[in-house]
């Protein structure tokens, strides 16, 4: 990896799931940490600026409800490491409050996360998977009965 941190925003462009957007990032672990109690706290700082870049989506895309993120660590190619550690999480806020809107700009400021001009804009394309077509779909029991009565009431006649 040239960089410590990269960081992909997906968000939804067409109707198939419009209020759900994706984060993935991965976070060099860096080349100077080497016992295990420096590996807790490297996971602990990419769990934190994962939340971060959730946050980040849900506060600059306010029609966005729920942002799924992932994170993985990325060793240099100078390593001969093996194995490896994945975060996910799932992200809604229900009412944004003054307070919470400070502490995510104070840790978006802090951690360089989705300012603005490091933002590149591409467009992707997406297939529903599997493509199938709409399923009929099959009245129940209940669902009849209520279907008759509707029926039955409509031939009789009132005087």
């Amino acid at each position: 990896m040239d960089q410590d941190r990269y960081a992909r925003v997906v968000l939804p462009v067409d109707s198939v799931s419009p209020v759900v957007a994706y984060v993935f990032m991965i976070l060099k672990y860096p080349d100077y940490l080497d016992d295990k109690g420096a590996y807790d706290q490297y996971r602990q700082a990419r769990v934190t600026m994962l939340e971060t870049y959730l946050y980040a989506v849900l506060q600059d895309y306010r029609s966005i409800e729920t942002v799924v993120g992932l994170a993985f660590d990325g060793h240099g190619s100078d390593t001969d490491s093996k194995g490896g550690s994945e975060d996910l999480i799932a992200l809604q806020v229900s009412e944004w409050d003054e307070e919470l809107e400070a502490e995510v700009l104070q840790r978006r400021s802090e951690l360089d996360i989705l300012n603005s001009g490091e933002l590149k804009y591409t467009g992707i394309s997406t297939q529903q998977f599997p493509n199938l077509p709409a399923l009929p779909t099959v009245e129940t029991r209940q669902q009849r009965r209520a279907r008759e009565r509707r029926e039955a009431k409509g031939k009789v006649k009132k005087h």
